[in-house]
């Protein structure tokens, strides 16, 4: 395999796992703060909360990623 094709699936992976990063804290945080909110009976105060705690988590990881990989080459 050359270097050209490493290369790609070395971006590839990237991608990926910037894709999840993002994903996964957000989708988390929504699904907490909505079990939350139905058991006290809020309307949408957790929801919210845990939603930007999510989004603060999603770029603080990605943040992390990007200097990992930058500091790698």
């Amino acid at each position: 395999m050359n270097s050209d094709n490493k290369n790609t699936f070395k971006y590839l992976a990237l991608i990926t796992q910037v894709g999840i990063n993002s994903i996964t804290p957000i989708v988390l945080g929504l699904f907490v703060g909505s079990k939350i909110d139905k058991w006290l009976k809020t309307r949408g105060v957790f929801s919210i909360t845990f939603l930007v705690l999510g989004a603060m988590t999603s770029i603080y990881n990605i943040y992390k990623l990007v200097d990992f990989n930058k500091r790698s080459k």
